[in-house]
């Protein structure tokens, strides 16, 4: 298994939260940090492709609009 190493700045509030979970749960720092990230991951993926297509629609939408006022 290939072992990389990453470094995160952290505020000290979540370095807190980050401890109290560690303690809840029962797992180390690194795994609930390794966990978010396997979660989290593509989940923002997924929120900025969809922001990316938002955007491309309401361009297109005012472009639409912007023609409209034009032709009247």
């Amino acid at each position: 298994m290939d072992r990389h190493h990453l470094q995160i700045r952290m505020s000290l509030e979540t370095k807190k939260e980050l401890r109290e979970a560690s303690k809840r749960l029962g797992l180390p720092a690194s795994d609930i940090v390794r966990g978010a990230l396997f979660f989290g991951l593509p989940t923002v993926i997924a929120m900025s492709e969809l922001q990316d297509e938002i955007v491309k629609r309401l361009v297109k939408k005012l472009k639409g609009e912007a023609r409209l006022r034009r032709s009247r």
